[in-house]
């Protein structure tokens, strides 16, 4: 490859002969094409040539924020909005908003994904789990409906962590023969105060048992309290109708 001098770009000379430009026009296609193609696209298509190939555009990589575009004399201005800069002694992120670079934002669930594949973030509803998912955050919507695939092999645990104050009602659904206890749904979230923080389901002969956690129910006379698939705590002023050996009621 050619070096790239004052005296490569000042040929041709006009005193050379016209039979040797054909070669010089030949020589400096060759010469851009031998550095463009390092990180753009060149002979694909027309669509396609001159796009940066995957991977390429280089990050700011310094000790404080840029203030020059790439060329090192043009001053970072408006248009620049979006331009990454990685921070080399902190190795943070930042994006420049145009007027200025700050941190870029990842919510709790991406990070959180981004630790583990195994972890879903609920973030719009209905909502289909992952067959890989062991860990589920919820609880983003006012309503939230959430289905287990069939498949997962027996023994899985997922366990549902709600992340917000939103959600009123959370309801998972299971699929095929599988049952969340006797049912095909169980409500994990009904109030948005007294509700799971942390629940556990394990799922056992096609059977999803709920083997951790404390569901919260409130209504304007009697508050109760689940402890997995155990017994009910219940306070109120009336004795609780149903119930299976083992529940607590508490009279006030």
């Amino acid at each position: 490859m050619p070096e790239w001098t004052p005296a490569f770009e000042g040929s041709p000379l006009g005193s050379d002969l016209v039979s040797d430009v054909d070669g010089a026009i030949q020589d400096f296609k060759a010469a851009f094409a031998e550095r463009e193609i390092k990180e753009h696209v060149l002979a694909d298509s027309v669509a396609n040539d001159g796009w940066h190939r995957a991977g390429s555009a280089k990050t700011y990589y310094s000790a404080t924020a840029p203030t020059f575009r790439p060329n090192g004399t043009t001053p970072i201005d408006a248009a620049d909005a979006g331009r990454l800069w990685v921070a080399s002694a902190t190795k943070k992120l930042q994006v420049y908003t145009g007027t200025a670079f700050t941190d870029v934002t990842v919510t709790q669930a991406d990070y959180a994904y981004a630790l583990d594949p195994n972890i879903q973030p609920i973030t719009s509803t209905p909502a289909d789990l992952l067959l890989t998912t062991r860990v589920v955050l919820y609880g983003q919507n006012v309503d939230n409906e959430i289905t287990i695939p069939e498949g997962m092999p027996d023994g899985t645990e997922l366990t549902f962590i709600k992340v917000t104050e939103d959600a009123t009602t959370t309801t998972v659904h299971s699929s095929g023969s599988e049952y969340i206890g006797g049912d095909t749904s169980a409500v994990i979230c009904t109030n948005s105060t007294r509700r799971y923080d942390v629940c556990m389901m394990r799922l056992h002969n096609n059977i999803w048992l709920i083997c951790e956690g404390a569901r919260h129910s409130e209504a304007a006379t009697e508050c109760s309290t689940i402890i997995g698939n155990s017994f009910t705590i219940t306070v109120s002023e009336a004795a609780p109708s149903g119930g299976h050996n083992g529940d607590v009621w508490i009279q006030v």
